[in-house]
């Protein structure tokens, strides 16, 4: 599965941007990025057109400086990636184009307006994602408000427990109260954990109580164990890194 980011370089248009194409008959037909705000869906036959309108409305909203998250579990949308076709195909490439009226000056200008990224999850074909780097204390944590860093806390908590199998919940469940703060605590003391030490501090909490109860109560050193082994069958697994 491959991600897809595109952003316009040069900020968002407010100038009246648009996206256009032509209708039934052959006028152009614009539509300005603030009428695609609602969601919808492509439907049509195996080899309608689906995919090649979609690259076409991703390319002029990119282009018309929206930013665009796509997430492509087939891989034909790193095809927007090329500035060239092959060359066995660029005559016909430059002529299709030339029917919309796209030129050289307007490819150039559509390169330097967006960045293409391509993510990779498991797999080094292009950018890597590291889930752990989540885990590292947030630069601005001293200025960052409690809410904003709680919900950091319990995403991270719960991307991390998800990688074991446990969907816990962040308020009830003694595994993700317990790894939240001892996450937190390790931030509030200027600390930058990775994984392995996370799955020491598991073992050996370095607090004594969570909320009115022991933590060998609140979170059994048994249970503790279990998950802690879970966390290390990740961090080793050769699929995990």
């Amino acid at each position: 599965m491959a991600g897809l980011w595109l952003g316009s370089s040069g900020g968002a248009s407010s100038g009246g941007a648009s996206s256009g194409g032509a209708g039934a008959e052959g006028a152009r037909v614009e539509l300005s990025p603030e009428s695609l705000l609602t969601h919808g869906v492509c439907v049509g036959m195996t080899g309608s057109g689906k995919t090649g309108l979609c690259i076409a409305l991703l390319e002029e909203l990119a282009g018309a400086g929206v930013p665009v998250v796509a997430i492509d579990p087939k891989g034909d949308l790193t095809n927007l990636a090329l500035d060239q076709p092959p060359p066995e195909s660029e005559a016909a490439w430059r002529a299709g184009q030339a029917k919309w009226g796209i030129d050289d000056a307007d490819r150039r200008a559509w390169r330097q307006r967006v960045d293409v990224r391509i993510y990779t999850p498991g797999s080094d074909a292009a950018r890597m994602v590291n889930v752990l780097s989540a885990m590292r204390r947030p630069p601005d944590l001293a200025s960052e408000d409690e809410e904003t860093t709680r919900e950091r806390v319990q995403g991270t908590v719960s991307a991390l427990l998800g990688l074991c199998g446990e969907e816990a919940d962040p308020v009830r469940s003694p595994s993700h109260v317990t790894m939240s703060k001892i996450l937190l605590d390790a931030w509030a003391r200027g600390e930058d954990p990775d994984l392995e030490t996370l799955v020491g501090l598991l073992l050996d909490p370095p607090f004594s109580k969570v909320g009115v109860f022991p933590t060998d109560k609140f979170f059994p050193p048994d249970d503790r164990f279990d998950l802690a082994r879970k966390l290390n069958a990740v961090m080793v697994s050769p699929a995990f890194a």
